[in-house]
């Protein structure tokens, strides 16, 4: 990636403030305004948590990640979408260092050569600018400073791919370890493509996510695919959910008793007040 192997910042200063300082003051503000949701005792698995600029869905994901932050993790497995690179398959980081304000990230190399399934490809590039990636190595490096990183990035994946990816990744899977699924719901609005309603907007953009949350919160991967075929939700990161969805099912099947929650909900036009173009934000928690 570069000559001393290390993922560089792309989108401080855009998405996320570049100094530490304010960062930590905003990041600690959000947590000062998020509540312990999920039973204290309960191992945190997985979370789904937005990566808008900080100021639109931060408060959101910060949310996410609260539920987890009293839990002891060795490492995080991050799924983000691709924006930028079009590809199909899973793409592994070559670099060994994430940068971020508040430090680098140790990348976890080791675990992303355990992953043999022909669809993950040997090729960085869609790593570089990945805000979609880069959105959560703050809010990681802020909850979890020790914790090495293992960021993959997704592209265009189909069923059978999705359960090839899933059983690959079961190989990482234990109670040391994070799964962080980047993604964003609904994005409404002619800038998006989108606008399969023109009037009250808000409840109607409400009930087209509750549709796509009932199904993860249902552990229903067949049935949050076909739902977003059916409607064209453009929820940017629906095939990480895929497979976050396959993961946790094959878990399930083996007695791992698996709970999930909606934490949060909202949209940036209840920020803005123009719901024209607006986006949703979710974060969602399994647990143990």
């Amino acid at each position: 990636m570069n000559n001393q192997n290390i993922r560089r910042m792309t989108v401080a200063g855009q998405f996320y403030d570049a100094d530490k300082y304010p960062l930590q003051k905003l990041i600690e503000s959000f947590c000062s305004q998020s509540k312990k949701i999920i039973p204290e005792s309960s191992g945190v698995r997985s979370i789904i948590a937005p990566h808008a600029g900080y100021l639109y869905s931060g408060k959101t994901a910060c949310e996410a990640y609260f539920q987890a932050k009293n839990n002891s993790y060795d490492k995080i497995v991050l799924i983000s979408p691709s924006h930028y690179v079009g590809f199909s398959g899973i793409s592994l980081p070559d670099y060994s260092l994430a940068e971020t304000p508040f430090g680098n990230i140790e990348i976890d190399l080791e675990s992303a050569g355990k992953l043999d399934s022909e669809f993950f490809i040997k090729n960085s590039r869609p790593h570089v600018r990945e805000h979609s990636l880069e959105v959560h190595l703050p809010l990681i490096k802020f909850f979890f400073p020790q914790v090495k990183l293992l960021p993959l990035v997704c592209g265009q994946i189909d069923g059978s791919m999705t359960e090839s990816i899933a059983s690959s990744l079961l190989k990482l899977w234990d109670d040391k370890t994070l799964w962080i699924i980047s993604s964003d719901f609904t994005h409404y609005g002619k800038s998006f493509g989108y606008l399969p309603f023109a009037s009250d907007i808000k409840n109607n953009l409400a009930k087209l996510d509750r549709g796509a949350i009932e199904r993860i919160l249902a552990f229903d991967e067949k049935g949050f695919s076909s739902y977003i075929e059916k409607s064209g939700a453009t929820i940017c990161g629906s095939c990480p959910i895929r497979i976050i969805l396959s993961v946790l099912t094959n878990r399930k099947k083996v007695g791992d008793e698996i709970k999930s929650k909606l934490i949060s909900y909202t949209t940036s036009g209840e920020l803005t007040g123009d719901f024209s173009h607006c986006v949703s934000y979710a974060s969602i928690v399994f647990y143990s």
